[in-house]
């Protein structure tokens, strides 16, 4: 959450010491789950973002232009760019989408993935992942999220100096 700006901390000296816990929505992992038959491999650009109480402007879960598409095929993971900041998750989270399939034909001939907008609200599962499906005239996504009853969000930097071997790394948190 890198350009995040929370506003529900307590600051000492310009220094956020503590966040408060809240309410929020954590969006794990998209997937094309359907694409129209014999595909293989398609290029699909689009967007998918999340619009909350906290801030009414799109906060992008991705964003892939008609010029540098993303290559993939039914069953693989989108690669998420985002969100830029926590999804607050006190009320209804809107979450809006307009993924294309790309053809070679020119852009008025591109296949309409998705496109609309879902309602995401507190009723339901907590603190455990679930996933919904969002159907569309040319196939599906699937977007797996969980709703996290008490969450602060936090931007944890790994820097790593020098690998002279095999690397495996490993980051957990412990919470009180």
């Amino acid at each position: 959450m890198v350009f995040s700006n929370p506003t529900n901390c307590i600051i000492d000296n310009g220094r956020c010491l503590k966040h408060y816990p809240r309410c929020m929505l954590q969006i794990l992992s998209l997937k094309l789950a359907k694409t129209p038959a014999n595909c293989g491999l398609i290029e699909l650009y689009g967007y998918i973002a999340v619009r909350d109480d906290l801030d009414p402007l799109l906060n992008y879960v991705v964003k892939f232009s008609r010029d540098t598409p993303i290559i993939v095929e039914q069953g693989s993971l989108i690669n998420m760019t985002g969100p830029k900041r926590g999804i607050e998750m006190t009320d209804l989270t809107l979450i809006e989408y307009d993924m294309r399939i790309k053809t070679c034909k020119g852009e008025k001939y591109d296949l309409q993935l998705i496109d609309g907008a879902s309602f995401i609200g507190p009723a339901g599962i907590w603190n455990r992942p679930f996933t919904i499906q969002i159907p569309g005239d040319f196939g599906a996504i699937d977007i797996t999220l969980s709703r996290l009853y008490s969450s602060v969000e936090a931007t944890v930097e790994v820097l790593i100096s020098e690998v002279r071997s095999s690397f495996d790394l490993s980051l957990s948190l412990l919470a009180d």
